[in-house]
């Protein structure tokens, strides 16, 4: 698979078709990018909790037990980033699309408690519909992204006394804490990946696949819309990400063990 062929109808069909035995791609942030390519490569029209926030790794495998409940009140919302966004210290993640706007572009919390039932609904929908998914599925894929490090939260964290944040790159451990977690609430397989940027290689921890590509540009590169690039090393991850399935996949037939299950992280 070429990685400019991702560009086109018929590249994305070779990614879903390379990626089939997955019931379930969704994307664990920490940024809006990581969703925003999901959707366009795997054809995916429903939107997941994780889909719009800067959220840290710590923090999804938190939100991710059966038993969490979004809920939001006035005393757990902080204006951060001269008023561009909104630091949660419930769930210690940063909201960047949740809340009003004026007409000069400052987030508003304006009829506040109005707002927050609003996200508050969305989002126990959004977490609803996941696990929903997940108690379905067999086999599910988790795209975390580390290209770059978050907008710093630590005054806000010292602040409202909050413990450290992890953000991506991922930690092993995390990632093995967040399958233990996958398999035993959901009954589902994860395969855990974490996609960065760097010379290309794919390295195989437990529970845990990171693959890098450089910082390539292209055409598709919006400077109106930062947040979409790097189309070009989105769609070289994603070629990297099929091919390592593709070889493990191809040394367990060799071995006599061939299986349909995708999850070949060791």
């Amino acid at each position: 698979m070429n990685p400019q062929e991702l560009s086109t109808a018929y590249g994305r069909t070779l990614v879903q078709q390379h990626l089939s035995q997955f019931d379930l791609v969704f994307s664990a942030g920490p940024y809006c990018r990581t969703a925003f390519h999901l959707r366009r490569l795997f054809n995916q029209d429903e939107a997941f909790p994780f889909d719009w926030w800067l959220t840290p790794a710590s923090s999804v495998a938190q939100m991710l037990h059966p038993d969490y409940r979004f809920s939001l009140n006035p005393g757990d919302v902080h204006l951060t980033h001269a008023a561009q966004a909104v630091f949660n210290s419930r769930d210690l993640i940063l909201h960047v699309h949740d809340f009003e706007r004026t007409a000069g572009g400052d987030i508003s919390f304006a009829q506040l408690d109005d707002q927050l039932a609003a996200i508050n609904s969305k989002y126990n929908f959004l977490f609803e519909r996941l696990r929903k998914r997940l108690l379905q599925a067999k086999y599910c894929l988790v795209i975390f992204e580390g290209f770059m490090p978050a907008m710093s939260l630590e005054t806000y964290r010292q602040r409202t006394a909050c413990p450290p944040l992890s953000y991506p790159n991922l930690p092993t451990a995390l990632a093995s804490e967040l399958a233990v977690l996958l398999r035993e609430a959901y009954g589902v397989e994860p395969s855990i990946v974490c996609f960065g940027l760097g010379a290309p290689a794919i390295e195989r921890q437990p529970d845990l696949l990171k693959i890098t590509a450089p910082m390539l540009r292209s055409s598709c590169d919006d400077p109106s819309e930062p947040w979409q690039t790097p189309w070009a090393s989105y769609d070289t991850l994603t070629t990297m990400l099929c091919a390592a399935f593709d070889s493990d996949v191809a040394a367990k037939d060799q071995e006599g063990g061939g299986t349909n299950q995708p999850n070949m992280i060791e």
